[in-house]
């Protein structure tokens, strides 16, 4: 049983559609790795993506079809998705399984001290800063800490 035109139409535009997700979820995350990489990977499934296009139609004798377009976008689509979902799943993975903190407690009898481990994630900069507010704090006299 074939489908009818509009079945064909709808399913075209779902692919497309899908394609275009694909893309737009996948690109970001190469760009920020770097944009060469995005641009790379781009430019390899087009030509992916051209030549499995040209391979198919060598059989046939067709010489050039109005497709290879077509055939680039998918290439590209597909291969960034290809690329990026490694690092999806690497990035979603401390949103699904978060990491577990020990936490600790003793006690005397009648007083009790609770431990809480903790992970701090922060750039060097940040860390300098923070000590340089500190350092700031206590010549002006604010902390007594120091």
């Amino acid at each position: 049983m074939a489908l009818s035109h509009d079945a064909v139409v709808r399913l075209k535009t779902l692919g497309w559609a899908l394609l275009l997700f694909l893309f737009l979820i996948s690109a970001p995350l190469l760009s920020a790795a770097s944009p060469l990489l995005l641009a790379g990977v781009v430019l390899v499934g087009a030509l992916l993506g051209l030549m499995i296009h040209v391979a198919r139609r060598l059989p046939r004798r067709v010489r050039w079809s109005p497709d290879r377009t077509q055939a680039a976008l998918i290439g590209a689509a597909l291969l960034t998705g290809l690329v990026a979902a490694p690092i999806w799943w690497l990035v979603l993975q401390p949103a699904l399984y978060p990491l577990a903190v020990p936490r600790v407690t003793l006690s005397d009898g009648w007083r009790e001290v609770v431990f809480q481990g903790m992970v701090h994630v922060g750039s060097e900069q940040f860390y300098r800063s923070v000590a340089y507010d500190l350092l700031r704090a206590k010549a002006g006299g604010l902390c007594a800490v120091l």
